[in-house]
């Protein structure tokens, strides 16, 4: 009976060494993704334009304009024609798609394009970042949690008088 191989070990590579290229991958990986989080949170008070900013988010993620236009089906050429600042302003259906293959927010890339984007309220932006440190919720959770800040708030209320 024939003992089966594994490519690696066809190749002459050791078991140690292809586990540690599968690490160096990963870390590649994670790294890119690393890159990617970085550009996404430059602030939209970046000089850099719309194309430019795409361009470095796909080659930061290593993909080809062939490679996005077969993940979302946007034409190669259109594509670069952003890109290269031919088109200013593409679609904002255009753009979600890109900020969903990219990871990064909507909001981004319609300010670049120079569509209106309405700024949160401090109350918004509060209730947000409570909202983040609860994590998903159920209705009843969240009934509950009102109610305890009514009672808090009516606790207050009487220590004030």
């Amino acid at each position: 009976m024939r003992r089966l191989r594994s490519p690696g070990a066809r190749l002459g590579i050791s078991a140690t060494r292809r586990r540690d290229h599968r690490k160096c991958a990963n870390f590649i990986c994670l790294t890119s993704q690393a890159v990617c989080i970085m550009v996404s949170s430059m602030g939209s008070d970046d000089n850099k334009p719309l194309g430019a900013y795409l361009k470095l988010l796909r080659e930061t993620q290593g993909f080809s304009l062939r490679d996005v236009q077969s993940k979302i089906e946007i034409s190669n050429a259109f594509l670069s024609q952003i890109e290269s600042g031919k088109v200013k302003s593409p679609s904002p259906v255009m753009l979600h798609k890109l900020a969903t293959l990219y990871g990064v927010p909507y909001e981004h890339l319609m300010g670049r394009a120079g569509y209106p984007i309405s700024a949160p309220t401090p109350l918004a932006q509060s209730a947000s970042k409570i909202f983040h440190r609860f994590g998903d919720i159920s209705q009843e959770e969240e009934d509950q949690l009102l109610d305890y800040l009514g009672f808090l708030r009516s606790r207050a209320r009487r220590g004030k008088k």
